[in-house]
């Protein structure tokens, strides 16, 4: 038989309103979400009521449900192949000569992915070496309810449980 429980979630503190819609027939469960973080669907299976279940999940868990997408970091990417040419030099992989080269690559900054790519390109580090330098992660949104509307529905899901029993 199919259970499905609807909460709304106000704004608060400038955090943004969620509707919430959890569903679950048998062992397959879908959350469907709207509101100031976009829309977003996940599927679960469980033998767990699912609000027993989401009081489990964490937000990590939950954002690679929710998002399949990664963003590219211009900025993060950056500071990871400064990193990494401050790692050679002090470690004597580069000489002083070499790092300064390798530091001059990245005079225009790294703003976009193509930029990367081009510095790719250019680098004396190697292919396999400067490709993991590249920094991607979740988009902003599916990372904002993730980490701000979960712990929230969990206190909402907490009290409903409460009141049933």
């Amino acid at each position: 038989m199919a259970k499905t429980y609807r909460y709304f979630l106000p704004n608060n503190k400038g955090e943004g309103w969620s509707l919430i819609i959890l569903d679950q027939d048998g062992k397959e469960c879908t959350l469907f979400a709207n509101g100031d973080y976009d829309g977003h669907t996940a599927r679960f299976y469980t033998d767990k009521d699912i609000r027993d279940f989401m009081l489990g999940v964490d937000s990590d868990y939950l954002l690679s449900k929710i998002s399949t997408e990664n963003v590219f970091n211009a900025s993060k990417t950056e500071q990871s192949i400064k990193q990494k040419i401050i790692e050679a030099r002090t470690s004597g992989r580069y000489d002083k000569q070499e790092a300064r080269e390798e530091w001059t690559l990245l005079k225009d900054g790294i703003e976009w992915e193509a930029d990367f790519h081009n510095w790719v390109a250019e680098t004396r580090m190697g292919l396999y070496d400067a490709a993991d330098l590249a920094y991607y992660e979740y988009p902003l949104r599916a990372r904002a309810f993730a980490y701000q509307v979960l712990p929230r529905l969990q206190q909402v899901i907490r009290k409903d449980i409460e009141n049933a029993s």
